[in-house]
């Protein structure tokens, strides 16, 4: 579980180089979580371990009111990579939407099917015909891994903030406001 922000950096955050690019030293080992950020595209990523989620994100963060502080009213952007969910797509997407329509949270799901041969693309297309204000898929002919659905899906996006989700929801919905 990843979340992506342009413009969020953490306070107190010491940079330490590395051969790959600036990297905050973060939690013990154990807690399964680090920020990295992209020179490139100057933006703060945060790796998260589900074992690691309560040490790592602080107390304070657990609500959508804090949530909403940080995104000032800019848009969320969900990128979901699926493959092979035909029965399950729609009830997930459904289920976050659900959730940050509660929170109030400005969003967009932006589900990338990475060439999907079981009918997740239709059942993709009846989830946007729903929804055509939040659900924006992205459909891909072939599949070339999740790396790449991911990038498309970035590309895709228009929020100023992006979190990334796996489709099949290997994270609940009720865990985001954490983030």
């Amino acid at each position: 579980f990843s979340v992506l922000s342009e413009r969020v950096k953490p306070r107190g955050v010491q940079w330490h180089k590395r051969p790959n690019g600036p990297v905050r030293e973060g939690p013990a080992p154990s807690d399964r979580a680090a920020f990295t950020a992209c020179p490139k595209h100057g933006r703060i990523l945060l790796h998260m371990n589900m074992t690691g989620l309560d040490a790592a994100v602080p107390k304070a963060a657990t609500s959508w009111t804090n949530a909403r502080k940080v995104l000032k009213g800019d848009l969320l952007s969900v990128i979901m990579p699926v493959y092979h969910l035909a029965d399950t797509i729609e009830p997930n997407l459904d289920s976050v939407a659900a959730c940050l329509d509660a929170g109030g949270i400005p969003y967009e799901l932006v589900p990338v099917d990475d060439g999907s041969a079981d009918g997740t693309a239709e059942a993709l297309r009846r989830v946007a015909a729903k929804r055509p204000d939040v659900v924006r898929p992205v459909l891909l002919d072939v599949n070339a891994g999740k790396g790449n659905a991911l990038r498309v899906g970035f590309r895709a996006s228009r929020g100023g903030y992006v979190l990334l989700l796996d489709g099949d929801l290997d994270i609940a919905p009720r865990m985001l406001p954490k983030f």
